[in-house]
This record gives structure tokens, C-alpha cells and sequence, in this order.
């Protein structure tokens, strides 16, 4: 099961602002996905190549665990292990001094939405029933 990003972050924010306008706690710790730029380090400068991210992070310290009890045991391991993959990312991020960052592997994942079919709402809908009223 893939995250679904349009969902994830339907607020458009950064991570820091909840839909209703309530304020929420400031991420403090963010995923970025993207590549580093071999041969653009500057040792003299005591500079690491360039990551170049995708424009948007992901905030991760607010992001909210999954519930894992499904009746369907398959898909509550998936939510456990999603959860686990946080915990782990968040374990790392927790051991960096503030402005620190690291790189790791990670796959990336690029999905596209299915398109909306039409519901069918005439006799062709077996569910649908028209009412006598009297």
C-alpha cells in the first residue's frame, strides 16, 4: 500500500498548521527527497557535495502514527511496519545536533491517482431503490 501524498498533505502547509487553523507543533525534523551532487564539495571550505532535494520536505516529527488494529491481519502488520519505518527514521534524526543532517538510502515511490469513476445512480445500480411515499 502506497501513502497517498494528495491526502497526506491536503493543507498545502509545511507540516506546521492543521486544516482547521488550529496551530500545531512546529516539525522540527524533515524528510527530503532527492540526490546528491558528486563532485560539487568544496573540502577547503570544509563542505560536503550538495543535496538537491525536491522543493517540498516531508515533516516527520509530526506526522501521525498509524493505527495497527485492523481485523485484517495482513494489512495491520503493513500499518506496523509504516510505523516502524517512522520510528527508525525518527531514531536516527533524534541523535542530530540542531542544522545537522545525514543521508541515507531510501527508495522513492512516484504514483499516480487513479481516475474517479462515475456512480451509478439510475437503474443500472442495483443498491438504488425508489421510495413510495404516500
Amino acid at each position: 500500500m502506497a501513502i497517498d501524498f494528495a491526502l497526506q498533505f491536503a493543507n498545502k502547509g509545511n507540516g506546521n498548521a492543521k486544516a482547521n487553523g488550529a496551530e500545531a507543533p512546529k516539525a522540527q525534523f524533515w524528510l527530503n527527497l532527492g540526490f546528491v551532487a558528486e563532485g560539487t564539495a568544496k573540502p577547503e571550505e570544509g563542505k560536503d557535495d550538495v543535496f538537491v532535494s525536491l522543493p517540498v520536505g516531508i515533516p516527520l516529527d509530526t506526522m501521525e502514527r498509524l493505527k495497527t488494529n485492523s481485523s485484517n491481519e495482513e494489512f495491520a502488520q503493513l500499518q506496523a511496519a509504516r510505523n516502524d519505518l517512522l520510528d527508525q527514521i525518527m531514531s536516527a534524526a533524534n541523535k542530530l545536533q540542531p542544522g545537522e543532517d545525514m543521508v541515507f538510502t531510501l527508495q522513492a515511490q512516484v504514483r499516480r491517482v487513479k481516475e474517479e469513476k462515475p456512480v451509478a445512480v439510475d437503474a443500472t445500480n442495483k443498491f438504488a431503490a425508489k421510495l413510495q411515499f404516500a
